[in-house]
């Protein structure tokens, strides 16, 4: 399996790291493709989170993946996926402990998810077997500074 789009593409980002990116993506379980976390990517490979996010970037312009926010509290509480940044609200309230909070930069965790599925190819790849990690994404302040433009465009983010 396979992303011809991203296999043909002309980046300055090293065709090696392109390709070890189609094949962990191409691999993914269909379970773990709507909440790609990139910083689990770039652990996983031992790559910067810059050069993880230039490869999500890469893949968000050739519209195989897309952005979406999740808004977390400071104390861990989730409150919804959002794929504007325009559609968050300003404060969000949380009806269990009854309290507001201000929602900043740093409170949207920046995931992915899979739009447009791998090809199927003939050389048999087998697809990997993925565990669940417990590794906060990237947050949309660090997004904003690694210049993703595809991705800050796609959620609305005005640079």
């Amino acid at each position: 399996m396979y992303f011809q789009n991203l296999e043909s593409l002309n980046s300055n980002v090293p065709t090696e790291s392109i390709q070890d990116f189609i094949f962990w993506l191409s691999t993914l379980a269909p379970l773990y493709r709507n909440k790609i976390n990139p910083q689990d990517y770039a652990i996983n490979k031992k790559i910067t989170t810059n050069l993880a996010l230039t490869l999500f970037d890469l893949a968000v312009s050739e519209e195989i993946l897309k952005p979406k926010i999740l808004i977390e509290d400071d104390y861990g509480v989730t409150y919804g996926f959002f794929y504007k940044n325009s559609d968050i609200p300003k404060t969000m309230e949380n009806h269990e402990y009854n309290y507001d909070f201000k929602v900043k930069d740093e409170n949207k965790k920046v995931y992915f998810e899979m739009i447009n599925n791998p090809k199927v190819c003939k050389t048999g790849l087998s697809q990997s077997a993925t565990s669940e990690k417990n590794i906060s994404s990237v947050s949309l302040s660090q997004v904003k500074q690694s210049s993703s433009l595809a991705v800050l465009d796609s959620l609305g983010v005005i640079f």
